[in-house]
């Protein structure tokens, strides 16, 4: 009994297990690509989200503490430009105001005390 082509079969049967195990694995890494560059997509997406969220709550802050600068120049030129008069008490009292309703600002924590109003424009 010739056993070559018993081997040759054998031999077909062993490759072909080996190659069968070898594609499920490449199909399981491939998912698993799949999977990790869906993960990635995901991320950068929400990074790019949070970036913009940054950008934009840096934008108002920027803009409040222009405002609140300039609206308090204002204030405080129009009490010294005629100290005494009912027009100085009442940029006093926006003055004060506005310090209360805004103590942060550039550099500064939130949560920090007002600025001291002086005593003397009281």
């Amino acid at each position: 009994m010739d056993l070559a082509p018993l081997a040759l079969l054998l031999l077909f049967l062993v490759a072909s297990a080996l190659w069968w195990r070898e594609r499920n694995r490449a199909q399981h890494l491939l998912q698993q690509r799949n999977a990790l560059q869906h993960e990635l997509e995901h991320c950068v997406t929400l990074h790019e989200d949070m970036t913009r969220r940054a950008v934009i709550a840096e934008q108002r802050e920027r803009a409040h503490a222009d405002l609140h600068d300039q609206i308090g120049a204002r204030l405080l030129a129009l009490s010294d430009a005629a100290p005494g008069t009912p027009a100085a008490e009442i940029a006093d009292a926006i003055l004060s105001d506005l310090r209360q309703a805004a103590p942060h600002r550039r550099g500064r924590a939130a949560d920090a005390a007002p600025t001291p109003v002086d005593p003397d424009r009281a």
